[in-house]
């Protein structure tokens, strides 16, 4: 009767951890497709931050710390790309893969563009939180700059009066497509 028990649960363990599989790979929402110079990951707020692998799953709520002259372009599932720049932080969200489709990333500081995929249709609801608001994006190509790296864009660029806000949350965003 002891066998039986012991081998009751060895059996309940392999099946539980057979069933854990799928769920944990279903977590990932895409990968990282291209990492250049410094970039940083980590799972969660708590965890600590490591340098980011290419090809690696990126799961919901993973955050992306980038250095100086450094980028990471993450591929999500529905092939819509999101790309941040030098000195930025960002946050994964959101992500479903359905008809009305959508994801969801949060831009802290930073260059970044994000381009949607195919699942992209006018019901679909990709957003970009910032700072100060969120960005609806549907079926298009947004670039957009978080923070005082901004200010360097515009002082270039005449008859642009000068900026009086928060130089850590100014937001700057470019429809194309």
């Amino acid at each position: 009767m002891r066998k039986f028990g012991t081998l009751a649960s060895a059996l309940a363990l392999c099946g539980s951890l057979v069933l854990a599989a799928p769920a944990g790979a279903q977590d990932s929402v895409g990968v990282n497709a291209a990492i250049r110079n410094s970039v940083q990951t980590r799972s969660s707020t708590s965890g600590p931050l490591r340098p980011a692998q290419l090809r690696a799953p990126v799961r919901l709520g993973d955050q992306f710390v980038t250095g100086p002259q450094s980028q990471v372009q993450v591929l999500l599932r529905d092939r819509s790309t999101f790309t941040v720049g030098a000195n930025a932080r960002m946050t994964v969200d959101r992500f479903v893969v359905s008809e009305n489709g959508g994801s969801a990333v949060s831009v802290a500081r930073g260059a970044f563009r994000f381009v949607s995929g195919r699942t992209a249709r006018s019901s679909s609801r990709e957003a970009i939180a910032t700072p100060v608001g969120s960005i609806g994006v549907r079926g298009t190509i947004v670039e957009g700059v978080v923070g005082p790296d901004i200010l360097g864009l515009l002082r270039a660029q005449p008859d642009v009066p000068p900026f009086t806000g928060d130089e850590e949350t100014m937001l700057l965003v470019v429809l194309r497509g």
